[in-house]
C-alpha cells in the first residue's frame, strides 16, 4: 500500500535503489501491505528482504513471520423448561449466544421462531415481534461477549396430542458468521396445566414437630393470571392434614385459597436428632373440580427443626424494641445456618439442626443511627427426645461511649459493668473503634455501665443504669455519655518558714471522685533549683529535677 522512502513496485516485489550508503550509516525502509481477504484464518505468512550490490554482493535478511487471526466463532444454543407439555401449558425458552474473535462482531442479529400452536406471552431484552418471529438487533458484540434472553409462550388448548413442537433460534452478523439451535417439546394430551403457588406461615416450626401452619395457595392459569373467584379447589398434602376437614375450598379474590395445615414431622415425636436437620417440607397438590385437571405440585415451606435460638433487641436509650435488626447463626465450621430479622416486637428466631456450638451475631442501629453488634457462643445439646425447643439462655448489653452526644474517636477506653445493688464489678472491657463495647452471656439482674475516658489532660467518666435485664436472650443497647471530672488535688507545706540547711516537707493529697478506679495515675512534682531532693514517701523517685509517683490504680 505505502512505502518509505518511495520505492518501485513490480507485482509482489518492492525495490529501493540506494545510490550510496555512507560508512557506519543506518538506512531504514518501511512498507505497509494489506492482508488479502482470501488468506485463510490462522495462516502463517513469511517475508524476507534481499540486498545486492554491483560488485556481486548479495545476501538475504532474516525472515519475519506474521499470522492471521483465529477464525471468529459466533454460536447460539437453546433450552426449554419442559420436555413434555400440556395443552394450554406455558413454555419458557432460554437462548444463549456468544462471540469470540479478533475483531468485534458487527450488525449482529439474533432471531427466535415461535413454535406452532402457541401464543407469544413475553420476552427479555429489546426485541421486535413480526410474523411469528422475535428479532433482537444486538449490534456490535466485542470478543468474549455472552448474551442470554428468554421467551415465554402459551400453548393453544386445541393443540393435537403427541405433537412435536420444534423451536429454532439463529444468529448472524455482517460477515455471514451464523449458527442455529433447535429444541423440541412433546405435547401430552392428558389435561390443562394450572400453576399453584404455595406459601405457609410460620415457615419453620420448632418443638415437638407438630404445629398448625396457615397455607395460602395462589391458583393461576398458565399465563400467570388468577383463576376466576369461586373456583372450586381441593388441596392435598403428603405431610399432615388440613384442619378444616372440608374437601372443597373456593378461591377468593385474585385466586387465593386459604386452608390450615396440621403439619407433622414424619417420625414425630421420636425423631433422630441426626436426621432432624434435614428440615422436610410439605408438598401440596391442588385440583380444580370444574375442569377436572390436576395442578402442578408445589412445596409449602413448612420445615421442622429440633431447636431454635430466640431473642429480643431493645434500645435502652429510647426504651423501644428494635425491629429490622439482623441475627445470624453459624455452626462450629463457620457455615451459615440461618439469618433472620427482628419483627415489630424486636424478636428474632433462628432454627438450628442439632448438637453443636453456634456463633450468634446480632447487628442493629441505635437511636443515633450507629451500627451496634454483638457475638455470642452458644453450645447446644439436643436431648434424647429429639426436641429442645427455644433456647434463651444468654443476654448482652452493648453500646457506645459518647462525648457531647458523639462517639469517642479512639479505641482502648475502659468500660465496667457493675451489679447496681452490691456495686461489685461483674466484668470490664475496652472500647473498640468509635467507642463501641459489649458485655455478653449475662444473666437476669440490675446492672450499671461505667465508662472512663483518660487523655493527657482530660478525664471523663459516665454511667448508665440498666434496670431489670430480663431472663432470656436479650440484646440491650446502652449508650453512656461521659462528662469531665476534676480530680481534687492539693499540696501543702509542713511549715511556712525554713532557714538554710532545714529539711522542708511538702504534702500532696488527691482523691478519686468517681465510682470507678482510675488507672495509670502519675503524680509529678518539679523541685525549685534552690531545693535539693532528700527523700519521698511511697513510690516517689527523683527523675531529673522532679519527684515522680507512679500510683497505678
Amino acid at each position: 500500500q505505502t512505502t518509505t522512502p518511495q520505492a518501485t513496485v513490480n507485482g509482489q516485489v518492492v525495490s529501493w535503489l540506494l545510490t550510496s550508503i555512507p560508512g557506519s550509516d543506518v538506512v531504514t525502509m518501511t512498507i505497509s501491505a494489506l492482508v488479502s481477504t482470501e488468506v485463510p484464518w490462522n495462516t502463517t505468512l513469511d517475508n524476507t528482504a534481499w540486498i545486492s550490490a554491483p560488485n556481486g554482493y548479495s545476501t538475504p535478511s532474516n525472515t519475519v513471520q506474521i499470522s492471521t487471526a483465529d477464525e471468529p466463532v459466533l454460536t447460539i444454543s437453546k433450552i426449554v423448561d419442559k420436555s413434555v407439555a400440556f395443552q394450554s401449558d406455558t413454555l419458557v425458552y432460554t437462548i444463549a449466544a456468544s462471540y469470540n474473535g479478533y475483531f468485534a462482531s458487527e450488525n449482529t442479529i439474533m432471531r427466535d421462531v415461535l413454535p406452532p400452536f402457541s401464543q407469544f406471552y413475553s420476552n427479555t431484552g429489546t426485541a421486535t415481534l413480526a410474523a411469528g418471529e422475535l428479532i433482537w438487533n444486538l449490534g456490535t458484540l466485542a470478543s468474549g461477549s455472552e448474551i442470554s434472553e428468554t421467551v415465554k409462550v402459551v400453548l393453544n388448548s386445541t393443540i393435537p396430542a403427541n405433537t412435536e413442537l420444534w423451536n429454532e433460534g439463529n444468529i448472524i452478523n455482517v460477515l455471514n458468521l451464523a449458527d442455529t439451535s433447535r429444541v423440541m417439546t412433546m405435547v401430552n394430551p392428558t389435561g390443562v396445566a394450572f400453576a399453584i403457588i404455595v406459601d405457609a406461615t410460620p415457615t419453620h416450626i420448632p418443638g415437638d414437630g407438630i404445629a398448625t401452619s396457615l397455607i395460602t395457595a395462589t391458583v393461576t392459569d398458565v399465563a400467570g393470571d388468577p383463576v376466576p373467584d369461586g373456583t372450586e379447589v381441593t388441596l392435598s398434602t403428603d405431610l399432615g392434614f388440613f384442619v378444616s376437614q372440608t374437601s372443597v375450598v373456593r378461591t377468593t379474590l385474585d385466586g387465593q385459597v386459604v386452608d390450615t395445615l396440621r403439619a407433622e414431622y414424619p417420625n414425630s415425636p421420636n425423631v433422630n436428632p441426626e436426621t432432624a436437620g434435614q428440615w422436610p417440607t410439605a408438598t401440596v397438590t391442588g385440583q380444580t373440580l370444574a375442569l377436572n385437571n390436576v395442578m402442578i405440585s408445589d412445596d409449602a415451606p413448612v420445615v421442622f427443626y429440633p431447636a431454635s435460638i430466640q431473642g429480643w433487641i431493645m434500645d435502652h436509650g429510647t426504651s423501644e424494641l428494635v425491629s429490622g435488626g439482623t441475627s445470624t447463626v453459624k455452626n462450629s465450621q463457620n457455615e451459615l445456618i440461618w439469618t433472620s430479622a427482628t419483627n415489630t416486637q424486636g424478636k428474632y428466631d433462628n432454627p438450628i439442626p442439632g448438637d453443636d456450638t453456634y456463633t450468634v451475631t446480632n447487628a442493629f442501629h441505635d437511636a443515633f443511627g450507629r451500627s451496634v453488634s454483638t457475638v455470642n457462643s452458644i453450645p447446644v445439646t439436643i436431648p434424647e427426645s429429639g426436641y429442645l425447643g427455644p433456647i434463651t439462655n444468654f443476654s448482652s448489653i452493648t453500646g457506645t461511649l459518647l462525648i457531647s452526644g458523639q462517639p469517642i474517636t479512639t479505641a482502648g477506653h475502659s468500660v465496667y459493668l457493675t451489679n447496681t445493688t452490691t456495686g461489685q464489678v461483674i466484668d470490664s472491657t475496652l472500647t473498640s473503634v468509635r467507642g463501641k463495647y459489649a458485655f455478653n452471656n449475662l444473666s437476669a439482674g440490675n446492672y450499671t455501665v461505667y465508662g472512663v475516658y483518660q487523655a493527657a489532660n482530660s478525664l471523663r467518666v459516665g454511667s448508665e443504669a440498666v434496670p431489670s435485664l430480663q431472663s432470656g436472650y436479650w440484646e440491650m443497647n446502652v449508650n453512656v455519655d461521659l462528662n469531665t471530672v476534676q480530680v481534687p488535688f492539693t499540696k501543702t507545706s509542713s511549715s511556712p518558714n525554713y532557714i538554710s540547711g532545714d529539711i522542708a516537707e511538702f504534702n500532696i493529697t488527691l482523691s478519686n471522685p468517681s465510682n470507678i478506679a482510675l488507672t495509670n495515675v502519675v503524680v509529678t512534682d518539679p523541685l525549685p533549683t534552690e531545693l535539693t531532693f532528700d527523700h519521698a514517701s511511697g513510690t516517689g523517685q527523683l527523675q531529673g529535677n522532679s519527684v515522680v509517683w507512679n500510683l497505678g490504680t
